[in-house]
């Protein structure tokens, strides 16, 4: 049984979280980027990308395009392993509406590690698992070197 002091990081954490999928939903690049510590290390399956700020860059153009997205998560599991560390695995469900009527889903595993750092949860590791007919790594690639 989870202690009070665990619960209550519990219920924190997963704030931050529905704060970024909130942030998705609402197609603001800002809220989703401020769930992440400053320089976090960021993995798309198996891939780690050099540089989050050049994933970002290639979320912000696409989140514009969207006319409707809809972020949502479940099968939530949060392990308190000490009062500053937290690792989560959570599924996450993207359903998208384009700027041309197009409409398209993404799903995925996501694995975090939260730290407790100046009073506020930030993840400084993810990794996401997709499907592998959902993947396209040299994209991931891209991600990673900024390189067409």
């Amino acid at each position: 049984m989870l202690s009070r002091l665990q619960a209550e990081i519990a219920v924190q954490v997963e704030r931050v979280w529905a704060e970024m999928m909130a942030g998705a939903t609402a197609l603001d690049p800002d809220r989703i980027q401020a769930a992440y510590s400053p320089h976090p290390t960021v993995a798309v399956n198996g891939v780690i990308l050099a540089d989050f700020s050049v994933y970002l860059a290639t979320v912000r153009p696409w989140l514009t395009f969207l006319r409707a997205l809809d972020a949502t998560y479940d099968n939530v599991h949060l392990e308190v392993l000490t009062p500053d560390a937290v690792v989560a695995t959570i599924n996450h469900h993207l359903r998208w509406t384009d700027a041309i009527g197009c409409s398209g889903e993404w799903h995925s595993a996501w694995t975090a590690v939260f730290r407790h750092n100046d009073d506020q949860w930030r993840i400084v590791y993810s990794h996401k698992s997709t499907p592998p007919h959902r993947t396209d790594l040299s994209t991931a690639r891209h991600w990673q070197t900024g390189a067409a």
